[in-house]
């Protein structure tokens, strides 16, 4: 029980995450930034998250290779 537990808290933090991430990006470029496009603006959506994604990974990779 606790292994689930802690993978669904897990899932939990990174999946948010994206949103909080969406939500600053909204608030520091306001009305800057349209979802519009192919499927009503889900594909720029998820462009947008999974750039969000690879930034995070090459900071960590940076922070690894700097310890």
């Amino acid at each position: 029980m606790m292994k689930l537990s802690r993978i669904l808290s897990t899932w939990f933090v990174l999946f948010g995450s994206k949103f909080v991430m969406l939500g600053v990006l909204q608030f520091i470029f306001s009305d800057n930034i349209i979802f519009a496009g192919a499927y009503h603006g889900v594909v720029a959506f998820i462009v947008v998250v999974l750039v969000i994604l690879l930034v995070e990974y090459l900071v960590a990779r940076l922070f690894k290779a700097l310890a």
